[in-house]
């Protein structure tokens, strides 16, 4: 199974227009556009609950984290409890192979301390915030990225980059 984070930030840096701002509504439409054909391509999504609130694509499933224990399940959404080993390991058993993380910075953080994902789609758009939350909440991190692929998506310098993570492909090269 390989698992792809997608994110939106500013050019400096930020995920949310604020401490409590959403996290994509700001967004141009071309990344919109791109984000929704990534959807498209995915066999299932794990997101947080918050995310889960705001972007939503029922043709496919849908694991949505909670700290909350026995919410029931409904067509297509799997209200999970655990960690996000449970959760990648619950995903590949139901027979996924093609799953995004579209979580905010505490999902981000949650998948990428355990080494759980495989390729990154960044798009960066051309605004400052100065104030927002980051990609992963400040969480210490050292994981190394290959840039895959750079796309200019619009006139003003909307940016959608591709990075393969390194400690994935290392392993699974060997």
């Amino acid at each position: 199974m390989k698992i792809t984070m997608v994110m939106v930030m500013s050019a400096d840096g930020l995920v949310t227009h604020g401490e409590d701002g959403p996290s994509f509504d700001w967004a141009s439409l071309e990344d919109r556009a791109a984000f929704l054909e990534c959807v498209r391509g995915a066999d299932a999504v794990i997101t947080g609950s918050g995310s889960f609130a705001a972007e939503k694509d029922m043709k496919r499933p849908y694991y949505v984290l909670t700290n909350r224990e026995g919410l029931p399940s409904f067509k297509n959404v799997f209200y999970v409890h655990g960690s996000a080993g449970d959760i990648a390991s619950r995903a590949a058993a139901d027979g996924h192979e093609n799953v995004l993380l579209l979580g905010g910075p505490k999902t981000n953080a949650l998948f990428l301390k355990e080494g759980l994902v495989d390729r990154v789609l960044l798009t960066i758009e051309p605004r400052f915030f100065g104030v927002g939350k980051t990609l992963s909440l400040g969480t210490m991190l050292d994981i190394h990225l290959q840039l895959c692929s750079v796309q200019r998506l619009n006139e003003r310098g909307t940016l959608l980059l591709e990075y393969e993570l390194l400690k994935a492909r290392e392993e699974k090269d060997s």
